[in-house]
């Protein structure tokens, strides 16, 4: 039996009524404040997909090099972002039906960040932090992305979608959702919602480790987070 771990949510610092900057992890618009031990393991999970004993491993492992001698082991910790819902599991009997198991319990979130934001960071980089010109590049150089990356990106910038919907849209050919409707059309064709459990077909789909692998592929790059 295999079985997958990784994180939910978006990494902020924001600020008190007091102007004390403080990081939180964002969620669904509420922001979770950690401690330092969850932090770090929360943070050991985002972007990267681990087994149990790689993130255990991967834990310790930071929270030595960091200093930091918690007061629980890394199963309660883990337990407690469980249990709030900021790290998720999946498994199965094959690495791809875990894998599956995983994404399919979440949403795809396209990262934006502008221009402006990227080249300023870029900038202070190698003014501020005398970082060599040709690391700098390589740091914020765009990974390619294949034809079926592009695809998912564009559909869940129209609008937020699971991993079983954005199955079904391969399915059904569909690479643009204008409105609702179109989406509901793309999802269910001339049937009700009541009639389709959009999960078993996802399930049974030919285009199911397309879809999982190219997700997998774009939350490695940071392209996208999950929700």
């Amino acid at each position: 039996m295999m079985k997958f771990y990784t994180a939910v949510g978006q990494y902020r610092v924001v600020s008190d009524k007091y102007g004390r900057r403080y990081p939180v992890v964002l969620k669904e618009r509420k922001e979770f404040c950690l401690g330092i031990e969850e932090m770090i393991l929360w943070a050991s999970c985002l972007w990267r997909i681990h087994t149990y004993g790689e993130l255990e491993k991967l834990f310790y492992h930071k929270e030595s090099e960091a200093h930091v001698w918690g007061d629980a082991d890394f199963e309660a910790y883990l337990s407690r972002l469980e249990n709030r819902g900021l790290i998720v599991s999946g498994h199965g009997i094959t690495g791809e039906e875990a894998l599956y198991d995983l994404l399919t319990k979440l949403h795809v979130v396209p990262l934006k960040t502008s221009f402006f934001c990227r080249a300023a960071a870029f900038i202070r980089l190698c003014t501020i932090r005398k970082m060599p010109l040709s690391i700098a590049k390589k740091i914020f150089c765009r990974p390619p992305m294949t034809e079926q990356e592009k695809r998912i990106l564009k559909l869940s910038e129209q609008y937020r979608l699971s991993t079983s919907e954005l199955i079904v849209c391969f399915d059904n050919g569909v690479n643009t959702i204008a409105s609702e409707q179109q989406l509901i059309q793309a999802l269910y064709g001339s049937r009700s919602p009541a009639e389709v459990d959009l999960k078993a077909q996802a399930y049974s789909s030919d285009n199911r480790l397309i879809v999982i692998t190219a997700i997998a592929n774009l939350y490695l790059k940071q392209a996208i987070v999950l929700q």
